[in-house]
């Protein structure tokens, strides 16, 4: 509200300069019933100088008041008198949009739920917790021992997590069905994930977590036969853990105890057996928004076998969308993707720049500030998502 006032004027110091003239104008105007004592006894004495008066010395005491405390920062006014700088650092990202986001954070409570191991907890697992897992609504981590510095899921827990990862997994899904704190949508991933929450919501936003459902990347082995990659994160609706859990774990045998056997493909064999629904979320150029390569595979280089200089994967050119021809359908990954996988610290701390702090000067994306065209896009995800609960 202070920096709204102190932009209304020319500068600070004018605007303060022009409330004592006003307020000794006022004492003047007392001058013609002469003295101070004939002025308060004169009979001609009006009621509302009296007011004015008053009014007038309250708010002089008032404004001193204000521009005395500490936690008022100094003000100057520059040259050309329409910025007003603070000597203390402040965010330009202040004025970003961020009610659609907002909105979406409000309304998609989602859990996220990491599962590491000891030796990563410091090396891995922490960088997690400082960069992408802040904007869950909720989360925590899932290991054989306990760590002072993360949030952690209470889990019975003992075995190593890469050996007998569908056996965690069993164990996590009970003490995520156990917990008070009942989300809409529960998030998997690993220590070496890293996901954009505001694009996962916007994927979730018309779905329903009351109706049983998993989405992630989706990959057929074979014909007739497909499973989620785990490695970049997948989804559960909170019917589709309710299910798991009553009616999965202790009831199927594909949702039993097996021992040395991946977490993503038992998990999606004892989806099917129960008959939940597998999404993928497909973006409007018919790409998976979760990812299914790493950074590395995405925009790196590979060998080619007629020369010793290798090509590149992906041409920027032909996907410049400031130029007058181009072509989004021939970009790397979608660009709505949600998670990418297989990532050191460091990676994670450069995505967080590059997407959260970076800023081209002069290039706003509609889709990111509109409300309407989000809400279009999602209805055009829904459109191409596929089926494969059959």
């Amino acid at each position: 509200m202070a920096l709204k006032l102190i932009r209304t004027s020319s500068c600070f110091a004018d605007r303060f300069k022009t409330v004592l003239l006003f307020c000794r104008r006022v004492l003047q105007s007392g001058s013609q019933y002469g003295s101070k004592m004939q002025w308060f006894k004169s009979s001609k004495l009006r009621l509302n100088d009296v007011k004015l008066f008053l009014i007038g010395l309250g708010f002089v005491f008032l404004l001193n008041w204000i521009v005395t405390l500490s936690w008022i920062p100094k003000f100057k006014c520059l040259s050309d008198g329409s910025v007003l700088q603070s000597t203390k650092q402040y965010s330009i990202f202040s004025l970003t949009d961020v009610s659609y986001a907002q909105n979406l954070a409000n309304k998609i409570n989602i859990y996220c739920y990491i599962l590491t191991e000891p030796q990563s907890h410091l090396t891995k697992a922490y960088h997690v917790q400082t960069t992408w897992a802040r904007r869950c609504t909720r989360f925590g981590f899932i290991s054989s021992k306990a760590e002072k510095l993360m949030k952690m899921l209470a889990v019975d827990r003992t075995q190593n997590y890469v050996k007998h990862s569908w056996i965690s997994m069993r164990e996590t899904l009970r003490a995520l069905h156990k917990q008070t704190y009942k989300a809409a949508y529960f998030l998997k991933a690993d220590d070496t994930t890293y996901v954009i929450m505001e694009n996962l919501r916007n994927a979730l936003e018309y779905t329903d977590p009351r109706k049983p459902f998993i989405m992630g990347h989706i990959y057929k082995i074979r014909p007739n036969e497909f499973t989620l990659s785990g490695s970049f994160g997948y989804v559960l609706s909170r019917s589709a853990l309710e299910l798991i859990v009553l009616k999965g774990l202790d009831k199927l045998a594909d949702c039993g105890p097996i021992q040395h056997v991946r977490e993503d493909i038992q998990i999606s064999k004892c989806a099917k057996a129960l008959g939940i629904e597998f999404k993928d979320s497909i973006d409007m150029f018919g790409m998976s928004r979760f990812s299914n390569v790493t950074i590395n595979n995405l925009f790196g280089t590979f060998n080619n076998s007629n020369n010793n200089s290798g090509t590149i994967q992906w041409d920027p050119i032909k996907t410049d969308y400031t130029q007058a021809v181009y072509d989004l359908k021939k970009l790397p990954a979608s660009p709505l993707l949600i998670s990418f996988g297989g990532l050191m610290p460091v990676k994670m701390y450069i995505l967080e720049y590059l997407i959260y702090h970076l800023r081209p000067v002069g290039i706003t994306h509609r889709i990111l500030q509109h409300l309407p065209y989000s809400s279009s896009l999602s209805a055009m995800n829904r459109y191409h998502q596929q089926d494969y609960s059959t």
